[in-house]
């Protein structure tokens, strides 16, 4: 609290002297050469104004983000000044971080899309209903944090960078995610957008025809940078249905579909508010984030369109790993998170699906992911 933003950045801690504008003072502002305070820099009355973009709480002084971040604006201690985007954390005191223009609290990003590191039991239990035999449970670990796109890529995304028009549904308009899109077509896109932010690119393609979109796009081989790669891309499998799960064991992060609601019943009170499938959807996709979002801040992870990950589609591995990639090679690349067509049982979060990576269809869509 107290610290002034100059030069693109929050420049921290009490100062001993002043010499300049922009120096750091400790609650206070530099000025003529020593740190003198602002008013209600130190006590106040709750809902009072302390210094630019501080709140008051419980009598004194507390800093937060200020709503824009021009030099001589406080920001929180170690958030990033951007102009633009206002009071932005960049670097958290635990090592995580966040994407310019990202809110975080206490060190914590809290952004939509956000995904932390950490370790879950991936795969669904014998008893779960609409459980299937290549759901085996067992433990997987992720070591990055992860943003992952917190909504399907919409058709407004695709038209914009690729310039064609895939998809089979209208109704939604820009807002409807891209359906109608192949594996190789997604690789391609998040080539693109990550050309397009002047990033390093995670796929390298070869021996590549037709134009993503056009329904012919294929290529004859790909080289993956791994997950450490600073570009957009396809989750892995154990990364999406991490992200799904956002935290949760039941069948849904809304709660397990019980026995008699798997396939379009009506109501469907795990579904209905999360994910259009055949009992809700009217034969059609829907605008993105029109169903609520997980804790995670990930809209349609269940339901709308299925969703291209990177893996090759293959049995879990008997005992849990990090950071897995699945197989370097196989017959069909794995889909995840059920459609607007597809019944209930294959809106879990465990559930499995794939199909050969050409293949594209009015079910079929992807959102993007970055390593953080």
């Amino acid at each position: 609290v107290g610290d002034t933003c100059s030069g693109g950045g929050c420049q921290g801690g009490p100062a001993k002297d002043c010499s300049g504008f922009g120096d750091a003072c400790n609650a206070g502002v530099c000025s003529g050469g020593s740190c003198v305070k602002q008013a209600k820099s130190g006590s106040c009355d709750d809902g009072d104004a302390c210094t630019v973009g501080d709140t008051c709480s419980g009598g004194g002084c507390q800093g937060g983000p200020a709503k824009d971040c021009d030099d001589g604006n406080s920001c929180t201690v170690k958030d990033g000044c951007d102009p633009s985007q206002g009071c932005t954390h960049t670097a958290a005191p635990d090592g995580d971080s966040c994407a310019s223009g990202k809110a975080c609290t206490a060190g914590t990003c809290t952004a939509a899309g956000y995904i932390p590191s950490g370790t879950f039991t991936m795969g669904s239990p014998p008893d779960e209903p609409g459980h299937y035999s290549d759901e085996t449970e067992h433990s997987v670990t992720l070591t990055h944090a992860l943003w992952l796109q917190p909504t399907e890529v919409t058709q407004g995304q695709w038209q914009g960078l690729m310039g064609t028009k895939p998809w089979s549904f209208t109704s939604c308009g820009a807002d409807c995610p891209v359906e109608q899109v192949s594996w190789w077509d997604a690789v391609a896109y998040c080539n693109a957008l990550s050309a397009q932010a002047g990033l390093s690119k995670c796929y390298t393609l070869s021996g590549c025809s037709g134009t993503p979109g056009d329904g012919s796009y294929k290529c004859n081989g790909v080289t993956f940078a791994g997950v450490a790669c600073e570009g957009y891309r396809l989750p892995t499998e154990s990364e999406w249905e991490y992200a799904a799960r956002a935290g949760t064991t039941t069948s849904t992060y809304n709660g397990t579909i019980d026995a008699d609601h798997l396939s379009c019943e009506q109501p469907n009170s795990v579904l209905d508010s999360i994910a259009w499938f055949c009992g809700n959807s009217g034969s059609k996709t829907h605008p993105a984030s029109g169903k609520a979002a997980n804790a995670w801040g990930l809209h349609d992870m269940l339901g709308n369109v299925w969703e291209w990950c990177w893996d090759w589609k293959t049995d879990y591995p008997a005992s849990g790993n990090s950071d897995p990639i699945g197989p370097n090679s196989g017959s069909s690349r794995v889909l995840r998170g059920g459609s607007w067509s597809y019944l209930a049982l294959f809106a879990r979060a465990a559930y499995r699906f794939s199909f050969d990576p050409t293949f594209h269809d009015y079910i079929i869509g992807f959102r993007c992911a970055r390593t953080l």
